[in-house]
C-alpha cells in the first residue's frame, strides 16, 4: 500500500497541483489515497480528504491515523465542507474504489462520485476508475478520470469498454510485480493485449522455394448483384495478405461485375457443393435470397471457415448450424466475426446489452460453440474457448462499411496459409487496427476509405 500510494503522489506531483483532494473509500483504494494524501502533505501541497466511510482494513487504518496525526485536513461526505473541498480543489485523487470492487455505488459513494464528475479539476484515479468493475470493465455510475493509474498491472477495466471509456489516459505504475504487462487474469482465463511483440511472430513465413500452392487457395462465397464491393475488398484483402489463390464464386450476374475491376481471382459458378480450397469465407454482401444454398454450403464444408455479415444472419436464424461445423474439431477452425448489432441477433440480447458486456458476451459465445469470436467495435475482442484477447490498437476511422470485408479476408488469407483460427483471427485484427492508424495519420480519421487499408 505505502509503495502505491508514493506511486500515486508522484504521478500527481508531475501536474504541478496546486489544491488537491483526495477521495477516499473504506478499502485499501482509499488506503491508498491516504498514503498519497500524506505523500504530498509533507511535499507542500494543499492537501484536503473527503471519505464515503470510516476504513475497513487494517492498513487503510494505518495510514488513516497518519494522515489525521500530521494535521490533514478530513472531511466526510455528508458533511457540507465535503463538497467545498471537492469544488475547490484543482486536482482530485480518485480513491474511493479499487481491484476488488462489484456491483453498484451506493448512498454517500454515488454522491462522491457524482461531486468528482461535476467538478473542473483534473482527476487522477488509482487503478481504475471508481464505479467499474475491474475484471468485468462493467459499470453503472462511474468516475471520469483524466488519468487511470494502473497498479503493478492492468486490469481489465483499463483495456475494455465500457470502463475504458472512463480511464482518459491509461498510465501503469511499476510496483515490481513479476507479470507480464500484456496479460491480464479475467474470469479463469487470460486477456491478451495485441500488439507488435504478440503478434508479429505470429506471421506466416514466406520461403524463398515456394510457389502459390504453398500458400494455399481461398474460397469467397461474397457479394451480391447490390454488394460487389464486398466481394472485392474481401478478395483483394486476401491477396495482399499473403494467399496463394482466390477462388471468387457467386452467381453469373455477380461475377460478370467482379471480372471488371478484378484480374487475379478466379471465378467460378456457385453451386451446393463446396469449391475445392484450403479455406473459405463466407457471407460478405452474400444477401439473404440465398439461405437455403447458405445451409447446405456450411453443413458440408469442412476446412477453416470465417463466416461475415450475411453469413452471420444466417446463423443466428440457424444457430444449431455452428454445433455441426465444429462437432468434429478438437481444435476450433471456424471465426465468425459479427459487430454489436449482429452479436445481439446471435445471442438474443439487445445491442446496449452487448456493448456493455463485451468481454462476457464473447467469451462466453466462444465457449459454448466452441468458435473463435471476433467481437468488432472499439478495442476489438477476440475470444476462443479459453482465452481473450483485447485490440489495443484501432479506431472509429475503421468505422465504415468494406472495414469488416477487409478484415475477413485477411482472417481467410491466414487461415489459408496454415494459421490456426485463434492466430489468424488475432493477426488480422491487429494489422487491420494499425493499418487504419496508419492512414489516419495521412488523412485523418474522418477520411480513411476501407480500400485504402490495402
Amino acid at each position: 500500500m505505502k509503495t502505491a500510494g508514493l506511486a500515486v503522489a508522484r504521478r500527481m506531483l508531475d501536474e504541478n497541483p496546486k489544491k488537491v483532494c483526495v477521495v477516499c473509500g473504506s478499502g485499501n483504494n482509499g488506503g491508498d489515497g491516504y498514503v498519497a494524501a500524506v505523500y504530498l502533505s509533507a511535499d507542500g501541497v494543499d492537501v484536503s480528504v473527503v471519505m464515503s466511510g470510516e476504513p475497513k482494513t487494517e492498513d487503510a487504518r494505518y495510514f488513516f491515523e497518519k494522515y489525521k496525526s500530521k494535521g490533514g485536513k478530513l472531511a466526510d461526505v455528508t458533511e457540507i465542507a465535503a463538497s467545498t473541498e471537492v469544488d475547490a480543489a484543482t486536482h482530485i485523487i480518485d480513491a474511493i474504489f479499487g481491484y476488488g470492487f462489484h456491483g453498484e455505488p451506493k448512498g454517500s459513494q454515488i454522491k462522491l462520485i457524482r461531486a468528482v464528475n461535476q467538478s473542473n479539476a483534473f482527476v487522477l484515479s488509482v487503478d481504475i476508475p471508481s464505479g467499474c468493475e475491474s475484471d468485468t470493465a462493467e459499470f453503472t455510475e462511474a468516475v471520469d478520470a483524466d488519468v487511470t493509474l494502473a497498479l503493478g498491472y492492468l486490469k481489465a477495466a483499463n483495456v475494455s469498454y465500457p470502463a475504458y471509456g472512463k480511464c482518459g489516459r491509461v498510465e501503469l505504475a511499476d510496483l515490481g510485480f513479476p507479470k507480464r504487462i500484456d496479460e491480464i487474469a479475467y474470469d479463469n482465463r487470460f486477456i491478451t493485449l495485441l500488439n507488435d511483440s504478440t503478434v508479429l511472430p505470429l506471421l506466416p513465413k514466406r520461403e524463398d522455394n515456394s510457389h502459390k500452392g504453398s500458400f494455399g487457395t481461398l474460397a469467397l462465397y461474397c457479394g451480391s448483384e447490390n454488394m460487389v464491393g464486398a466481394a472485392k475488398l474481401a478478395a483483394v484483402a486476401a491477396l495482399k495478405s499473403g494467399v496463394g489463390l482466390v477462388k471468387l464464386i457467386n452467381d453469373e450476374k455477380t461475377l460478370n461485375y467482379l471480372k471488371q475491376s478484378l484480374s487475379e481471382p478466379v471465378f467460378e459458378y456457385i453451386s451446393e457443393a463446396p469449391a475445392k480450397a484450403t479455406a473459405c469465407v463466407v457471407g460478405c454482401g452474400f444477401g439473404r435470397a440465398r439461405d437455403a444454398l447458405l445451409a447446405k454450403l456450411l453443413s458440408a464444408i469442412k476446412i477453416p471457415l470465417c463466416i461475415d455479415a450475411d453469413g452471420i444472419n444466417f446463423v443466428a436464424d440457424n444457430i444449431y448450424i455452428l454445433k455441426s461445423i465444429s462437432a468434429d474439431n478438437i481444435v476450433t477452425k471456424v471465426v465468425l466475426t459479427p459487430h454489436p448489432t449482429e452479436m445481439a441477433r446471435l445471442t438474443g440480447k439487445t445491442t446496449e446489452y452487448i456493448q456493455s458486456h463485451r468481454l462476457e458476451v464473447a467469451g462466453r459465445f466462444a465457449q459454448e460453440q466452441r468458435v473463435v469470436l471476433v467481437l468488432k467495435g472499439a478495442r476489438t475482442v477476440v475470444a476462443t474457448p479459453d482465452r481473450l484477447y483485447v485490440n489495443t490498437g484501432g479506431s472509429a476511422a475503421l468505422a465504415k462499411g468494406g472495414s469488416g470485408d477487409v478484415l475477413s479476408g485477411m482472417i481467410g488469407a491466414y487461415l489459408t496459409q496454415g494459421m490456426s483460427a485463434e492466430n489468424a483471427a488475432v493477426t488480422a485484427v491487429y494489422l487491420h487496427g494499425k493499418a487504419g492508424d496508419r492512414q489516419s495519420e495521412i488523412v485523418g480519421m474522418d477520411s480513411v476509405m476501407p480500400s485504402e487499408l490495402l
